[in-house]
């Protein structure tokens, strides 16, 4: 529902209120230049990048409104990825990766082979043979992007079912074998040639709630990389509240209506008058 109401985005209903802007809102989402430009450096430099942000500050709309139109630009393939375990996964987390990796692939009309099932991903993304070319011939690179990653500590599913997924996160994040794959080399040296160990033809986005970094962090033995690249997503400026509400709506808005809209919305609650005390003045 939310997404069909975000599409429905136009230049007479340009704000889609409490849903986050989609990527077909992108021509609507205004305001956070800097922090795509920001965004889009980390994901250059490294090849995990954390995303944190306190709950309502628009972390999903910048990665879908802002940040993917770039990424395109730039011939990166970005992957959505939010993960349901409501009210148990019925399909293991990793599948669900990889299920959210086919449809895009076929959507968009990439041209690369799909990942299978009980494919490791680091299995799938370091084969020799595994490219993602676009239908303008142009060779792309996925970045898997895990939206409200603070799910996988708060929804109620088995610890053994985010363990596995961890692993796999990490062995494709640190560039480390999976347990299975070594030994099938061990087994078969000549597959050791299936894979290339040095390519870097894939990145990683975690965000979530700031409240959940200590959870994240929990994870560092397993993915030190958790702690290297870490953007911090903050409230916007009046600037930046300015044109994210003049440039999509400047003719639905009065004069002076825009800055009395930010000057309610960034309001101080007040402070409570101090109860008197039952039987005389203060103590």
């Amino acid at each position: 529902m939310a997404i069909e109401e975000a599409e429905r985005l136009d230049t007479e209903n340009p704000w889609p209120g409490l849903i986050p802007f989609t990527e077909d809102g992108r021509d609507f989402f205004h305001g956070r230049d800097a922090e795509i430009a920001e965004l889009s450096r980390r994901i250059r430099r490294d090849t995990l990048t954390v995303l944190f942000g306190e709950s309502g500050l628009g972390k999903t709309s910048l990665l879908r409104a802002g940040l993917f139109p770039r990424l395109r630009e730039d011939d990166f393939l970005p992957i959505y990825v939010s993960f349901d375990f409501v009210p148990e996964p019925q399909i293991p987390a990793v599948e669900q990766i990889k299920s959210a990796l086919c449809t895009d692939l076929t959507a968009k009309g990439i041209d690369a082979k799909l990942p299978q099932p009980g494919e490791t991903l680091w299995s799938y993304f370091r084969q020799t043979d595994t490219e993602w070319w676009s239908p303008q011939n142009r060779l792309l690179m996925p970045v898997l992007v895990f939206d409200q990653f603070e799910e996988i500590f708060v929804r109620p599913h088995r610890v053994t079912a985010r363990d596995v997924l961890i692993d796999e996160l990490a062995a494709l994040v640190e560039n480390v074998a999976p347990d299975s794959v070594r030994r099938a080399i061990e087994t078969n040296p000549g597959d050791v040639g299936r894979y290339d160990f040095d390519a870097e033809n894939y990145k990683v986005i975690i965000a979530l709630r700031e409240d959940f970094l200590a959870h994240l962090e929990g994870l560092k033995r397993k993915m030190p990389s958790l702690m290297r690249n870490r953007m911090r997503l903050t409230k916007m400026n009046g600037l930046q509240g300015r044109e994210a509400i003049l440039k999509s709506g400047r003719h639905l808005v009065e004069e002076g209506v825009a800055d009395r809209i930010l000057d309610f919305v960034a309001a101080k609650p007040r402070r409570a008058t101090p109860r008197a005390h039952i039987g005389g003045g203060p103590r």
